[in-house]
């Protein structure tokens, strides 16, 4: 059941949506492309059949913002219908999570560190989530884009905590 304030929220999306105040803009493919990918009837395989070789800046990532929001798991006005793990099994492998400190712990939640918007996650079970999946499918790739209110330091030490350091890559700086 979604909430009065969802509803209103939603409502004056699509009226804004409508009037052109938002735009929403879906790219399609062309036969200007550059190098468009096509591997049989679809123009993008799954993240777990990537042929090799392929480059990561060559693959259209699907990504849900504020992934850990979800209705799945009861969280008040969530953004997502499913939690992690049915995201990365759907294919979503780039989520945007949103990283406060709650008693000394990084975790995820969709607004301030008080719970502005109510739902909580601990970004270490989080982790272990992602790490289960990718320990599965070794050919995984799986992207976090981190909003993060809390030190390196600490998100280091929960990446360690969870067990999935041997998993991280980091962009270099710059």
């Amino acid at each position: 059941m979604v909430s009065k304030a969802c509803q209103w929220i939603l409502i004056i999306f699509a009226i804004l949506l409508v009037l052109g105040v938002i735009a929403i803009r879906i790219p399609v493919a062309s036969s200007r492309s550059a190098n468009p990918v096509v591997l049989g009837n679809s123009c993008m395989p799954s993240p777990l059949d990537l042929p090799d070789g392929m480059r990561y800046d060559q693959v259209l990532w699907l990504c849900s913002h504020n992934a850990m929001s979800n209705s799945s798991e009861g969280w008040v006005c969530p953004n997502q219908n499913w939690d992690i793990e049915s995201q990365l099994q759907a294919g979503i492998h780039a989520q945007m999570w949103d990283v406060w400190e709650k008693d000394g712990c990084p975790v995820l939640c969709h607004g301030n560190q008080w719970g502005a918007y109510p739902g909580r996650l601990p970004m270490v079970e989080a982790l272990k989530i992602v790490g289960k999946y990718m320990r599965k499918h070794p050919r995984a790739v799986v992207t976090l884009i981190l909003e993060s209110y809390v030190s390196s330091e600490a998100l280091w030490q929960t990446i360690r905590k969870a067990g999935v350091d041997d998993l991280c890559y980091l962009l270099p700086r710059g």
